[in-house]
């Protein structure tokens, strides 16, 4: 969900490529300036078996309507005219295609001013299902999924991955100022 200390003028529901996941956009009025603010969590990649021969089946990674989404955001944000955000679960690192065709329309405000890694999930999984009546959780996470996005409209002056999780991810933060 969207929730914003000032004004919010507009929020509508987005299904990304047509899919029933829902995302969100929304209006937000600081002063005198509309900014745009998107939610976003794209389809998690999934690993699959593939027969290649009778007696051969490998694992492949499936991410293509991920990259559905990911292009239909694109083109969204290439019709947006006012200062943007867009801050989500991504499901995606930063090797992939589609974090490539992202940062060709907007800023990555943790590779911009972030230190270290940035990663973010998994946070606080319990271990149960692989050791059972445990209490254990795997506290470090090894991956970079969560992304907070900006349009040129703005200067990014910090972020950074806070310690404490109500969510099987860490919170991202950044401090987004309008430029001039």
């Amino acid at each position: 969900a969207i929730r914003s200390r000032y004004p919010i003028e507009f929020q509508e529901n987005l299904h990304l490529a047509g899919h029933s996941e829902v995302q969100q956009r929304a209006l937000i009025k600081i002063k005198p300036q509309l900014i745009v603010v998107y939610n976003i969590q794209t389809i998690s990649p999934w690993i699959r078996p593939r027969k290649i021969l009778p007696f051969l089946t490998i694992p492949v990674y499936e991410f293509d309507e991920r990259s559905l989404e990911i292009q239909d955001l694109i083109e969204r944000l290439k019709k947006e005219n006012l200062p943007v955000i867009v801050a989500g679960d991504f499901n995606m690192s930063e090797q992939s295609q589609d974090y490539y065709y992202l940062t060709q329309v907007l800023n990555d405000s943790f590779r911009v001013s972030g230190m270290g890694f940035g990663l973010t999930w998994p946070a606080g999984w319990r271990l149960d299902f692989l050791i059972p009546n445990s209490t254990w959780k795997l506290n470090y996470p090894l991956l970079r999924i969560d992304y907070i996005w900006y349009s040129n409209h703005w200067v990014s002056k910090s972020a950074e991955v806070l310690s404490t999780t109500g969510s099987d991810h860490l919170s991202l933060v950044a401090e987004l100022v309008l430029s001039k």
